[in-house]
């Protein structure tokens, strides 16, 4: 009888301790090293697979009580969970339901190490979300063989991620600046809008872009009109709200959309950035080179204009870009939102006189 009362199990490993054991092979790949956890309420299984495992490259966490389960594999992350199914205060199968519905462990692959030799038992596991699984008494060598490939499938798996991680990065922002992209900008105005007619807080929008761009490329090379983007890309994202979406809407031009910000704010902000993009020193292999933008500014306010497309603040931003452009560049205009039937191109739009001035 063990100290605690309970029958006296057999030596976990079958009685072959070596067989074979994986004695010499290293379960880190790459130079990582494995997170393992290990979940039994017998203390020699836990003292036995601790030593192997860390003799073979793993960091081990063990703990003998199910209710733990949960909350170390938060902390730690393993790679891995050995999961003992009979346990006196939480058993496998309802710490393997805890782990899956977590999005922070539901990765996790599970073997279940289990003295139940049913064949319901086993499917149960596996129906659950188990990855595999081991009868006690096991051989130490199958269960290190059954570690490893699980810890290769989880490999395979955290790889497959990352790379559609960088997939969807790549689909959704710009490479050359690494803001979103137009489409990432498309999909979220229309959200901003909507969520601004149910607060009935303001959504103002800046529409800007490189005065002149064409000739940076043309003069110093496409090289230096990229670094030049770069730059911008800088200064808009060292400046930007988290609440704020700012983008590159194609070629040289850039929209910055900003929930919350009133008119006012909104061309307080554009003074800034015209500023400060005026400001800046772009030094190139051809050439140091200084750059102006021309913005374009618009509101939407939802008790004023109620119910409205979301191109119409985009098409009086453009107008009011256009407007800059029109009055010398280097400038920002504000254009108020009305349905655009009703305000033709050439009337509605205002220069910003004082300080909001050409530079």
């Amino acid at each position: 009888m063990c100290p605690n009362g309970r029958p006296h199990r057999p030596d976990p490993s079958g009685g072959h301790p070596a067989a074979g054991g994986g004695a010499g092979m290293s379960l880190s790949k790459d130079g990582q090293t494995p997170r393992i956890l290990v979940v039994d309420d017998e203390p020699s299984i836990l003292s036995m697979l601790r030593l192997r495992l860390e003799s073979m490259g793993a960091a081990v966490v063990t703990t003998p009580r199910g209710g733990e389960a949960l909350p170390l594999a938060r902390t730690h992350a393993p790679d891995l969970v050995l999961l003992d199914v009979m346990m006196p205060d939480v058993d496998g199968f309802t710490v393997i339901e805890q782990l899956k519905a977590d999005p922070a462990t539901r990765e996790i692959p599970v073997i279940f190490m289990t003295a139940r030799d049913e064949i319901d038992s086993r499917i149960q596991g596996l129906e659950l979300g188990g990855h595999d699984y081991v009868t006690k008494p096991f051989n130490t060598a199958e269960l290190l063989a059954r570690v490893r490939a699980a810890l290769r499938v989880k490999a395979l798996q955290d790889e497959l991620r990352e790379k559609n991680r960088l997939l969807e990065q790549l689909a959704n922002s710009d490479p050359l600046t690494a803001l979103p992209n137009r489409r990432t900008f498309d999909e979220q105005v229309f959200l901003e809008m909507e969520r601004s007619r149910r607060s009935g807080q303001p959504l103002s929008v800046l529409l800007f872009d490189i005065d002149d761009f064409k000739q940076i490329n043309a003069r110093y090379g496409h090289q230096s009109g990229d670094e030049v983007l770069r730059r911008i890309g800088r200064v808009l994202a060292g400046r930007r709200r988290a609440v704020d979406l700012v983008a590159r809407y194609g070629g040289e031009e850039f929209v910055w959309l900003l929930p919350g910000a009133s008119a006012e704010n909104a061309m307080e902000l554009a003074e800034w950035l015209r500023r400060t993009v005026a400001e800046e020193t772009v030094h190139t292999s051809e050439a140091t080179i200084r750059v102006s933008i021309s913005i374009g500014v618009s509101t939407y306010v939802p008790a004023e204009h109620g119910e409205v497309p979301t191109s119409a603040l985009l098409e009086q931003a453009d107008r009011a870009l256009r407007e800059a452009k029109a009055q010398g560049k280097a400038r920002a205009v504000f254009r108020p939102l009305t349905l655009l039937e009703e305000a033709p191109p050439e009337e509605g739009f205002e220069e910003l006189a004082g300080p909001y001035g050409p530079m």
